[in-house]
């Protein structure tokens, strides 16, 4: 009864061992990864032991490389096959073992020298980075100019240039969003329209443009009789605002993907088209529910789009004042250069907050 209960224990306890992930098998699964990465063949036992551990029979590397595959990690194509990383390897590789290549000099210097130009709008800023991202990466890039119309309102100025005329300028807290001149039927002396412009910032101060838009409407215009000839027109102006705003979306690069050896399969080639053809698609894999205020997101084969379960999606969010004003990042293979690929994006995203900090 005893010998049959250690028996069992002992049993229990090397399954453990079995599933336990060693500093060994994450060597052993970071090197399989890195070669996949590389020539994507199945990576055989003897390549393991070959690069890092000579000091190892064969025969324990493929007692290693089975565990692994038990956990999830690994795969094999045909029986007699090397191993190839699932995307459970891919998500621990990037997070736990993965080293951030270093850019070379020219990298470096391209970037740099296409962000020293002088951009006036973020979405310049945008395009630019997902041209120079599949410059560098040869992968599909993506760029996305972030709806502005949650941007709070700093000041309303208001400028009497003849009796019927007023310059309107509506600065929010990252820009300039609107510089026009209203037409208005009635006369207005230069009082009336300070006045107006006093009332405007007591009450929009701090409101989003959604938010004025809504009070505008709801109360400003019964409030202010008086002034309903100015405010009326002020508020169409950030209502046509809020129509015209919306997430802008740049691709570049979508065709480098035919060189990719994953998309000779037709199936795999329709997914990704149909992706990056698609703005909301492409939203929904870029923005997603948990990208709010993160610097960098990474989804490998993620399930909020069917078609994107064999792709990766690495994206860099532009944050100013805590607030995500922009983001640019690549689409490929699950077996992505991911090393290289946050090495160019952190590097982008560096020199493009510089950019946006000085405006």
């Amino acid at each position: 009864m005893i010998s049959t209960l250690k028996a069992r224990v002992l049993k229990s306890f090397e399954k453990g061992l079995k599933m336990e992930l060693t500093e060994r098998r994450k060597k052993i699964l970071q090197i399989v990864v890195d070669e996949h990465i590389t020539d994507i063949e199945p990576v055989s036992s003897q390549k393991v032991r070959d690069r890092h551990f000579q000091h190892l029979s064969p025969a324990t590397i493929r007692s290693e490389l089975a565990a692994l595959e038990e956990m999830g990690y690994l795969d094999h194509p045909h029986t007699s096959a090397g191993k190839i990383p699932l995307p459970k390897a891919y998500r621990y590789y990037v997070s736990a073992l993965m080293e951030k290549d270093r850019l070379s000099s020219d990298e470096i210097d391209y970037i740099q020298t296409h962000f020293s130009k002088n951009f006036t709008e973020t979405e310049a800023l945008v395009k630019s980075a997902a041209k120079v991202i599949t410059d560098i990466t040869n992968y599909a890039a993506v760029g996305v100019k972030h709806n502005e119309s949650e941007q709070r309102i700093e000041s309303i100025k208001l400028v009497s240039l003849s009796p019927t005329t007023v310059l309107l300028v509506i600065v929010t807290e990252n820009s300039i969003i609107k510089d026009c001149i209203l037409s208005i039927d009635a006369p207005l002396d230069e009082l009336y329209v300070d006045t107006g412009a006093e009332i405007l910032n007591r009450i929009f101060l701090g409101k989003t443009v959604t938010q004025a838009v809504q009070i505008g409407e709801e109360s400003l215009l019964r409030e202010f009789k008086s002034y309903r000839a100015l405010f009326s027109n002020i508020i169409e102006v950030l209502k046509r605002y809020l129509e015209m705003e919306s997430d802008k979306v740049y691709t570049e690069g979508a065709s480098k993907v035919l060189s990719i050896p994953e998309f000779a399969d037709i199936e795999r080639a329709k997914n990704f088209f149909s992706i990056i053809d698609n703005k909301s698609k492409l939203l929904k894999l870029l923005k997603g529910p948990d990208s709010s205020g993160v610097e960098m997101t990474i989804k490998i084969s993620p399930d909020d789009l069917d078609e994107a379960k064999d792709f990766s999606v690495v994206t860099a969010n532009y944050i100013v004042g805590g607030k995500t004003v922009g983001s640019a990042g690549v689409i490929g293979p699950i077996r992505m250069e991911y090393g290289k690929v946050i090495s160019v994006l952190d590097c982008i995203k560096n020199a493009i907050l510089e950019i946006l900090k000085k405006e």
